[in-house]
C-alpha cells in the first residue's frame, strides 16, 4: 500500500498493483467494514470498476484496473482541499491495520 502521484499531478493510494476481480470485491468489503463507507455510483466496465464512497464528507473513488490494480483516489482530484488530504492520510491509516491481499 502506498500513495503515489499520477503523472497528471493526482494523488493516488495504490492498494495493490498485482490482484484480480476477486481481491477487489474483498476489499470493498474490508474498506466498508472498517470505515462504515457505503458505496454509491457503481460501475462495472469490462476492464476497471469504480465506486464511488463518502469518507467523513470527503467524496473518494475506489478502482479496479485489471493492468494496474486497486487505488483509491479523491473525486476532486488536483482542486482538494488540505482538509480533505487530511482525511486522505486518515484513510491511509485506517487502512494500515490491514495487511495487503
Amino acid at each position: 500500500m502506498r500513495i503515489e502521484i499520477t503523472p497528471n499531478g493526482i494523488k493516488q493510494l495504490t492498494i495493490d498493483d498485482n490482484c484480480d476481480y476477486a481481491d477487489f470485491y474483498l476489499f470493498a468489503e474490508l474498506l466498508a467494514s472498517l470505515t462504515g463507507i457505503n458505496y454509491k455510483n457503481k460501475f462495472d466496465g469490462f476492464d476497471d470498476l469504480y465506486w464511488d464512497f463518502d469518507f467523513e464528507g470527503s467524496e473518494m473513488t475506489l478502482s479496479y484496473n485489471v493492468y494496474l490494480g486497486i487505488s483509491i483516489n479523491s473525486l476532486k482530484f488536483k482542486d482538494a482541499t488540505p482538509l480533505e488530504e487530511q482525511k486522505f492520510i486518515r484513510l491511509l491509516e485506517i487502512l494500515q491495520t490491514y495487511t495487503p491481499i
